[in-house]
């Protein structure tokens, strides 16, 4: 596994050792989307944490 030199290498006792970063959101062009790769070959792709949490200021100002 080659890791980049801006991730962070994390371990996990199922997974083994992955590289964690960081990619640029397509809708609110800041770099909120985690993208994790793990040494067993499977990735995860979580959501943008900038485009949440404009979400739930929203909907916080919606229900006042």
């Amino acid at each position: 596994m080659k890791f980049s030199a801006d991730s962070t290498i994390r371990f996990s006792v199922e997974h083994g050792f992955s590289e964690t970063f960081y990619v640029i959101c397509p809708i609110c062009s800041n770099a909120g989307i985690k993208v994790i790769r793990w040494e067993d070959g499977s990735e995860e792709t979580l959501g943008c944490a900038t485009c949440r949490r404009r979400e739930r200021m929203m909907e916080t100002r919606e229900t006042e």
